[in-house]
């Protein structure tokens, strides 16, 4: 269980202040998910990132969240990560990366059921551990989607494939992500259970209260201002943002392939 943040902007931008001086800043949820956090954007169209897990840190007071300070791009993912694992090591937060994607995710997946349909050349790009139990169920999520990528050549058919398996697998609490090319913004929101907490929102322009005249959009598992409008998106469903910020909503069991 974890809290999800991103951005997508017309310029380069940065999340300076819905990470820190937002109503609600991103950084407060830190208190119930402290157990690993990261923060993914691009460089020259080239996917960075920048993780600490509490196994290193023995504290979350020892976070070095003034990286973000420093991170400017025109698309930005963040997470904050709560486990009931011992695995809280660097390597286990989010985001991953894959080739020019993002990725970073808020729920609880099957993992065994995931890793055994994954085909050996994906294993081999597991990052998050050595062996299965050390896993991070997210990578493997996300690398599940990379390999529907690589058969099917569109990343809507991509998801939805991977959606579709993965609840027909069972055994899922949330299925929340956020994930990036580098040009557009991609966000899912699914549960099983405990749908108020598997919550994702966006927010479109006027984003940055320092800079009205700035245009983006905000994503976030919290609405992290309280005098703005934030929209639900709704269970089961993929918002699609595009680098002229416009946006489309799309059912996952309604979508065709593309």
């Amino acid at each position: 269980m974890c809290r999800l943040l991103g951005k997508i902007a017309d310029n380069t931008t940065d999340v300076v202040f819905p990470f820190f001086n937002a109503d609600r800043p991103f950084k407060s949820f830190i208190k119930e998910h402290s157990h690993g956090w990261g923060i993914g954007w691009y460089k020259n169209g080239i996917p960075e990132i920048f993780k600490e897990g509490l196994s290193e840190k023995g504290s979350a007071d020892y976070y070095e969240f003034n990286k973000v300070k420093e991170v400017k791009s025109k698309i930005i993912i963040a997470h904050l990560r709560k486990i009931k694992s011992e695995y809280k090591f660097n390597k286990n937060s989010q985001p991953f990366r894959y080739k020019n994607w993002l990725f970073a995710h808020n729920g609880g997946i099957n993992k065994e059921r995931v890793f055994n349909i994954l085909e050996e050349r994906c294993r081999k790009l597991i990052t998050s551990g050595t062996y299965l139990d050390s896993y991070t169920d997210s990578e493997l999520y996300f690398l599940m989607i990379m390999q529907e990528l690589d058969k099917r050549g569109n990343i809507l058919n991509a998801i939805k494939e991977t959606i579709n398996k993965v609840k027909m697998f069972g055994d899922y609490t949330g299925l929340n992500f956020i994930l990036s090319d580098g040009e557009k913004l991609y966000a899912f929101r699914d549960a099983s259970r405990k749908h108020d907490y598997y919550s994702l929102f966006y927010l479109k322009q006027d984003v940055n209260q320092i800079n009205d005249s700035e245009k983006a959009v905000l994503i976030c598992s919290e609405k992290l201002t309280f005098n703005k409008h934030w929209e639900e998106i709704k269970l089961g469903s993929l918002i699609i943002i595009e680098p002229d910020l416009s946006i489309q909503q799309k059912r996952i069991d309604e979508m065709d392939d593309v």
